[in-house]
């Protein structure tokens, strides 16, 4: 996926493919990730807006 470390590559994932795409590479990234906090504001932080919505409101609905 690229060159540098996990964090510049889950900053510069984006949403280009389909959702199973999208969350099948951004697991590849987190798996190498120690501390895991982060994983929602890295998730929705590259989504399509539309997406990046609907996800931002279930999680204030349902926190993760």
């Amino acid at each position: 996926m690229g060159e540098g470390n996990v964090f510049d590559k889950l900053t510069a994932l984006r949403q280009t493919w389909t959702m199973e795409e999208y969350i099948s590479r951004f697991e590849c990234l987190i798996a190498q990730v120690p501390h895991k906090e982060q994983y929602c504001s890295y998730f929705t932080y590259r989504l399509r807006d539309d997406i990046k919505a609907q996800i931002r409101s279930l999680h204030v609905a349902n926190p993760i």
